[in-house]
């Protein structure tokens, strides 16, 4: 499971640093007055600034990747996937949490609301997930496992 955590850790950096650094969010044309016509929007529009809230599924992911990491020690294995677990549960917590409160401002079309950040944010809370049923899947294994007399 260690080596899972690794590979899904690398997947939630992809992700941030793609939601940090990827396709450039469209800008809106600025409203200045230019000599003749009040109101008149100007050809250049201003360059979309980024925001380092983009990285925080590589945040995740850095953190998936260090539990990984570790649990490659078979001594701290059980230790260091039940952090990777613990990681995933927040990202799920945090980013579905998130992402399922903005969802009704998604689909009404809110022109205030960054569909870019809801969308990443709801890509977090899915893998998040999937990690997070691997792991618990893992755990019930593992205890199976033991307890099974050889």
């Amino acid at each position: 499971m260690s080596k899972v955590a690794i590979v899904f850790g690398l997947l939630l950096v992809a992700i941030g640093v793609f939601a940090y650094l990827g396709i450039e969010p469209k800008s809106k044309p600025t409203t200045q007055t230019t000599g003749g016509e009040a109101g008149q929007t100007s050809a250049a529009a201003e360059p979309a600034k980024r925001s380092l809230t983009a990285l925080i599924p590589a945040g995740f992911g850095v953190l998936l990747m260090i539990c990984g990491g570790v649990g490659l020690n078979p001594m701290l294995r059980k230790h260091a996937m039940h952090g990777a677990a613990a990681t995933a549960l927040l990202g799920v917590i945090l980013g579905g949490g998130r992402f399922a409160s903005k969802l009704p401002a998604l689909f009404n079309g809110d022109p205030n609301l960054n569909q870019r950040a809801v969308v990443f944010t709801g890509i977090l809370g899915l893998v998040c997930l999937i990690f997070l049923i691997l792991s618990v899947r893992s755990f019930i294994a593992a205890r199976k496992q033991r307890s099974t007399p050889k």
